[in-house]
């Protein structure tokens, strides 16, 4: 039988004591610190995803998901952190405007796919970024 609370549920660290993910009243998880997905089961129906658009320089969080990139304005660079600080860490980066160009890079040395930076220049280009503990790699 399911579970059921107007106020939603608060998911508690046994360990620290402390609050580590909250479910809502219409059923959407949320979580200020790292959570695998092997952890959850059964239907990932209201497992949300952060997305934000930034227009100007923009240094990526270990919290961010999806960042769309508005270069209306101009050139754009967004730095992901290294890639050793965010093992196993994917992110979503999108061009959504057709003027000038969107850098990525990352910090400390990390590389992207081999290369320092990638660069992306046509509206609705994309890339998708998996770390795995010392390079970045597009898949």
């Amino acid at each position: 039988h399911p579970v059921t609370a107007s106020d939603g549920f608060l998911v508690f660290d046994k360990t620290n004591g402390i609050g580590v993910a909250s479910i809502n009243s219409q059923g959407a998880l949320s979580s200020s610190t790292y959570i695998s997905a092997s952890t959850f089961r059964g239907l990932a129906q209201r497992v949300t995803f952060p997305i934000k658009t930034v227009t100007s320089a923009y240094t990526v969080s270990i919290k961010d998901y999806t960042i769309l990139a508005d270069t209306s304005a101009g050139n754009i660079t967004v730095e992901m952190p290294t890639a050793a600080t965010a093992n196993g860490k994917v992110y979503n980066i999108k061009k959504i405007n057709s003027l000038n160009t969107l850098t990525i890079t990352s910090s400390a040395g990390s590389t992207i796919d081999s290369a320092p930076a990638k660069q992306l220049t046509t509206l609705n280009e994309s890339v998708t970024v998996h770390s795995n503990g010392t390079y970045w790699f597009i898949i």
